[in-house]
């Protein structure tokens, strides 16, 4: 595997090609400045609109999604407006989107989470396997691992049932989440 195709192998060989820390330091300034947009204009929008208690499916208060994935967009926004002016750039708004984009993850399954399963100690140990489960993604992502370490997910499996469908790694841990909590999201259990 070579870690120069991944993320922070990247960023990285952006400083042996001439770039400097300037550069970062201004795509940082910039990914801050859009985080802290995003948290003024969650707090903003949730204080104007009031939803009905019936719309209401997580625990906790929407604010905390909404900057989250509002966060996500303008740190994207941000990133397309800067490689439009610098296409050799980007990089670390690239870094900061992907730990914005698990962040939002997180705190969506943390409100989803809250709602669907029964407050306890097992909710919380769900909860922070989410929480593990974004963040060794993401660490598998910057080094540029995620794709071998899916495409092994996927190689291995059993085969049910007469016709032999197979079922995967992958499949299964992305079907429990499926077929066990969505439904029960909907049917306000």
């Amino acid at each position: 595997m070579d870690l120069d195709t991944s993320l922070l192998g990247r960023v990285a060989g952006r400083f042996n090609e001439g770039a400097g820390p300037a550069e970062m330091v201004v795509e940082i300034a910039v990914g801050v400045a859009a985080i802290a947009f995003a948290y003024y204009l969650a707090r903003f929008l949730c204080a104007r609109i009031k939803l009905r208690d019936h719309w209401k499916f997580g625990k906790g208060g929407f604010e905390r999604v909404a900057f989250a994935w509002l966060s996500v967009l303008l740190v994207w926004v941000a990133k397309r407006a800067f490689e439009a002016y610098h296409p050799q750039g980007g990089g670390t708004l690239e870094v900061i989107l992907s730990i914005a984009m698990v962040w939002a993850v997180m705190r969506l399954a943390d409100y989803i989470l809250g709602h669907v399963i029964p407050d306890g100690g097992f909710q919380r140990a769900v909860i922070r396997l989410v929480n593990i489960l974004a963040w060794t993604a993401l660490a598998l992502h910057l080094t540029g691992l995620l794709p071998d370490v899916l495409v092994a997910l996927d190689a291995h499996g059993i085969e049910v049932g007469k016709d032999k469908e197979r079922i995967t790694l992958l499949d299964f841990l992305l079907q429990g989440v499926f077929i066990k909590w969505i439904p029960a999201l909907f049917s306000g259990r």
